[in-house]
């Protein structure tokens, strides 16, 4: 990628030119930090300027490499989102299968308290009433209370 580029820096004087920019900045940067690195006051030490040739080469490659790693990092984001949105899919299937349990549940607690009630019609059966978050769109809400409402209408009917 690093010798392509500086193919097109060598015939494209934009590109050659934002090329030694960026190296030079780079070059600078770099010596600064070393100079920092070893306790040398920076206001006396100094730095040499890049050859053309090697400016080319240092931005070239500087390029490239940020290529690459936008790249990646393009890669890792979308991986993240596709991983993020499979887990929102899975949370949501097992939510609507849990309301469809939750149904099926309250209709055998009505078809229970059906068959009690015809084996011992004269004790009373209380059932403690189960908490169900009916606040799901869709058809899963819809049957769920749909299931509710006959269990009720049963419950009213004894």
């Amino acid at each position: 990628m690093a010798a392509y580029l500086q193919n097109s820096a060598q015939g494209n004087q934009y590109f050659k030119t934002a090329c030694v920019t960026m190296a030079t900045h780079y070059h600078m940067l770099e010596q600064r930090i070393i100079n920092r690195f070893y306790d040398k006051d920076e206001k006396n030490v100094f730095i040499p300027r890049l050859n053309e040739d090697k400016a080319v080469k240092l931005g070239a490659t500087i390029i490239g490499e940020a290529f690459i790693f936008g790249v990646a990092a393009s890669a890792l984001v979308m991986e993240y989102r596709r991983s993020t949105l499979k887990e929102a899919a899975k949370e949501k299937q097992m939510q609507e299968r849990l309301m469809m349990l939750e149904a099926q549940i309250l209709q055998l607690q009505s078809e229970n308290d059906r068959v009690l009630k015809r084996i011992f019609p004269d004790e009373q059966h209380i059932r403690s009433s189960i908490d169900v978050n009916y606040e799901s769109e869709g058809w899963v809400s819809w049957l769920t209370s749909y299931v509710r409402q006959l269990s009720q209408s049963g419950e009213e009917r004894k």
